[in-house]
């Protein structure tokens, strides 16, 4: 929101009107910033992210730690985290070209251990064996 105070000045040869000044007020309505579903965080084995915003809105986003813009991916649905560090960021765009916030989340990833792995393919073996 800003406030704009305008003088208005006529000159017409050797005729000049009086100074006129108004007073006006411009409120520019954004959208909301961008909701990841998983907090930032140190997680194991990988995350998928959704990102929520305002109906109408389009979001992008980046997974390099640069800022997102109108030419950075387009969000269609959600975001694997893998292993490793990923800075998450998003924002907002409306129809009429106005912008949120850009918000931002730091993922880091670990890899699932190998032994939590093979407990993982042992229970699968006997879930198979159970059902015949």
């Amino acid at each position: 929101m800003g406030a704009a105070i305008p003088f208005a000045l006529a000159i017409l040869g050797a005729l000049q009107s009086e100074e006129a000044a108004g007073t006006y007020h411009v409120e520019f309505q954004c959208p909301a910033e961008p909701v990841f579903s998983i907090p930032a965080g140190t997680y194991e084995g990988g995350i998928t992210v959704t990102i929520t915003g305002d109906e109408g809105s389009r979001i992008y986003y980046t997974t390099n730690g640069e800022e997102p813009g109108i030419r950075s991916k387009l969000y269609q649905g959600p975001v694997r985290i893998g292993p490793g560090l990923t800075v998450l960021q998003a924002i907002a765009v409306d129809q009429e070209g106005g912008s949120s916030a850009i918000v931002e989340a730091i993922y880091n990833v670990s890899e699932i251990s190998g032994v939590f792995l093979c407990f993982i393919q042992t229970l699968r073996q006997l879930v198979r064996l159970t059902r015949g």
